[in-house]
């Protein structure tokens, strides 16, 4: 399940870049000191959404690159617009003409390849959550023994270097990204820069990720079990692909990330070195005014939803996670069965669902969450969807 991660972006401006620890480490693997090598995707790399049990999109949704799942196929919402829920591709959906096709079946398979690789690096810089909020990350493996949670701005430095690979590890954990919008930005934000590559950018998550509303992502995201993009969130260079749960989507953007090709023979010129002008004396500095003392800022709303990524044959839990929550209102299917309100020290918001009693095979679980008015954070719709397991009744035996 998803632990309690919550972010104010603005109280981490100015946060010391945490490329500072690389200087500081005294031993480094040799994949450490020359650099992570990319994450091989294989035929997956054709695929901007992969998924394992099924792909669901509410909204219109803009997608470039192939999309399909394996080994269920089902989708919902994938349909050419204009449409209520719609996607506009650039791509092939592998899931149309030939549900689990022999091409979505290898990417599969070369989808367990690189997620192993990317769990398998070594001699990573250790890293806690949050990550962002100004910080600046040098090329290197990031690890983190269970979640990671992305909020504030993220500079991602390639040093000039285009063939700079970024690599983080939430070994066992989830990944999240702090929601909305403050002031006109959203509050979480991975940017590149000098040269930084989207397509060597790769999010190892040991269970669920999700990307919440408004966020502004990049990077390949390798995640075991589920994946989910709140409304209005982007991963404009990069992909979603979920090893054994399902992919859901709101009204997003999402693009493949592919490395640009040098042109042959070029050769980066280094920029010539500025002299530096001679120093003058300084003048005497004037006494400064004590500073007043800052209001903390009201802490940033979160919320993520955790649920099965398999099929269920009886009753299971949702729960919503996260902090400056106010109420969570469960919808199945579209009709309300139940509303849980914050009470103090309450991070979790659990509802109970007996699969048996539901005669539908696919179902989708809504959670419209309502946040504290002093988060000044937006309400936001979380989406789960699951599959009822079916049962083959055995026979009628007679005596004789």
């Amino acid at each position: 399940m998803a632990h309690d991660r919550t972010l104010d972006p603005r109280a981490l401006r100015g946060t010391v870049a945490l490329a500072l620890a690389l200087a500081l480490t005294p031993a480094l693997s040799a994949e450490a000191l020359a650099g992570p090598s990319p994450v091989g995707l294989a035929t997956a790399g054709a695929f901007t959404v992969l998924a394992g049990s099924g792909m669901t999109n509410t909204g219109t949704s803009t997608i470039v690159g192939d999309v399909g799942s394996s080994p269920t196929s089902s989708q919902t919402g994938f349909g050419a617009c204009p449409a209520a829920n719609c996607v506009n591709l650039t791509g092939t959906n592998h899931d149309v003409a030939d549900p689990n096709d022999s091409v979505t079946q290898q990417a599969k398979t070369d989808l367990i390849t690189a997620y192993d690789d990317a769990f398998g690096r070594t001699g990573g810089t250790a890293v806690s959550s949050p990550l962002g909020g100004g910080t600046t990350l040098v090329s290197g493996v990031y690890t983190s023994a269970t979640d990671l949670f992305v909020g504030g701005d993220l500079t991602l430095d390639a040093g000039g270097d285009p063939n700079a690979v970024f690599i983080f590890q939430a070994k066992t954990g989830t990944l999240g990204t702090a929601a909305g919008i403050s002031s006109g930005v959203p509050n979480t934000r991975v940017l590149l820069s000098n040269g930084a590559q989207a397509c060597n950018v790769f999010w190892q998550v040991g269970s669920s990720a999700t990307v919440e509303t408004s966020t502004q992502f990049v990077g390949t995201i390798l995640a075991l079990q589920s994946i989910t993009v709140n409304t209005g969130a982007t991963i404009d260079a990069g992909r979603a692909l979920a090893r054994n749960g399902a992919v859901t989507l709101d009204t997003n953007t999402l693009k493949a990330a592919n490395c640009a090709t040098p042109a042959p023979g070029a050769t980066p010129t280094p920029a010539p070195t500025a002299t530096p002008a001679p120093s003058t004396t300084p003048a005497p500095s004037s006494t400064q005014a004590p500073s007043a003392t800052a209001t903390p800022p009201a802490p940033t709303g979160i919320a993520t939803i955790d649920g099965p990524s398999r099929p269920v044959s009886g009753p299971f839990t949702a729960t919503v996670t996260g902090r400056e929550i106010q109420t969570v209102s469960f919808y199945l299917d579209g009709r309300l069965i139940g509303t849980v309100r914050a009470r103090p020290g309450r991070t979790r918001f659990s509802i109970r669902i007996d699969s048996r009693r539901q005669s539908r095979r696919v179902h989708r679980l809504t959670a419209r969450v309502r946040f504290t008015a002093r988060s000044r954070t937006r309400a936001t719709r979380l989406r789960l969807t699951y599959q009822r397991q079916t049962t083959v009744a055995a026979p009628p035996r007679f005596p004789g």
